[in-house]
C-alpha cells in the first residue's frame, strides 16, 4: 500500500497529477490510473477497519479540490472535458472513505458513473 509520502509525490510532486494539471498540462492518464490502483488498495485494506491513517485521508480529500480549482484553465479547450473525470474521481474517493462501501461491489471506476 502506498505510503503518505509516496502518495504526496504522486499527486503533488514535481511531476505529480495535480501539479501537471495546475501547470496546464492536462490530466496525465497514467498517473490517474496509478491513483485509482492505489485507491483500490486503500479501499480493500480499510474496508474492515475502524481507523484509517489520517495523513493519507487528508491528502485524498485534497485531490478533488486541487483539480476542481484548476478546471477553469481548461474551459475553452475543445478536446479536454475534465469535469466528469474529476467528479468521478471525487466520488470514488468519497466512496472509499464511506462506511457503506464494499470492495466486492466492483472496481471504483465501474460503479461510479457520473454523466454530465
Amino acid at each position: 500500500m502506498l505510503s503518505a509520502i509516496d502518495l504526496n509525490e504522486l499527486i503533488l510532486g514535481e511531476a505529480g497529477l495535480i501539479t501537471q494539471f495546475h501547470d496546464g498540462d492536462g490530466l496525465d492518464i497514467k498517473l490517474l490510473d496509478q491513483l485509482y490502483d492505489h485507491l483500490e488498495e486503500y479501499r480493500t485494506a480499510w474496508n474492515e477497519r475502524d481507523e484509517v491513517p489520517k495523513e493519507i485521508v487528508r491528502q485524498l480529500m485534497g485531490v478533488a479540490i486541487g483539480l476542481y480549482q484548476d478546471l477553469p484553465l481548461y474551459e475553452n479547450a475543445k478536446d479536454r472535458h475534465y469535469a466528469p473525470i474529476v467528479a468521478t474521481l471525487a466520488t470514488s474517493i468519497e466512496l472509499i472513505l464511506s462506511t457503506n462501501d464494499n470492495p466486492e461491489d466492483g472496481k471504483l471506476r465501474d460503479i461510479v458513473q457520473i454523466n454530465f
